[in-house]
């Protein structure tokens, strides 16, 4: 039993990989564009706000391996179409307060960001890692 949580953990965590998160950032991204161009700016909202997750999923994993040439072009991607957003803070629709820190944070101060929510997010996979591993 222990061993299909250890596996099932194994393949949840090799989805969270910098391309992985690009490309659902991109798909974001042409929802945004079709539901601007059928009139639905509330839902475009929506799907900047998922399309920012995914930019913020995809730049805490660089804390935990070195980047390839390939993962810094989608990061330099990333990085050029979060810039128009540092301006429209108060545009986004927001599920929480906390929400809306963690992504003005992440769109004003990336350094901070990292420091904030990277360290933590690694340290969680540290302790998940040490209760999912078989003792040996």
């Amino acid at each position: 039993m222990n061993n299909t949580l250890y596996i099932a953990k194994d393949a949840l965590s090799s989805s969270m990989t910098i391309c992985n998160q690009y490309h659902r950032f991109l798909s974001h991204i042409e929802r945004v564009s079709f539901f601007e161009n059928v009139n639905r700016r509330d839902l475009a909202l929506k799907a900047i706000i998922a399309a920012l997750h995914s930019a913020m999923n995809a730049t805490q994993l660089t804390v935990f391996h070195f980047i390839t040439h390939q993962e810094k072009e989608y990061l330099h991607a990333i990085k050029t179409w979060t810039s128009h957003y540092k301006d429209k803070l108060h545009t986004l629709p927001y599920e929480t307060a906390s929400e809306a820190k963690k992504i003005q944070r992440f769109l004003t101060s990336h350094t901070f960001f990292m420091l904030r929510y990277a360290s933590k997010k690694c340290i969680h996979q540290n302790e998940e890692f040490y209760k999912t591993t078989p003792a040996g």
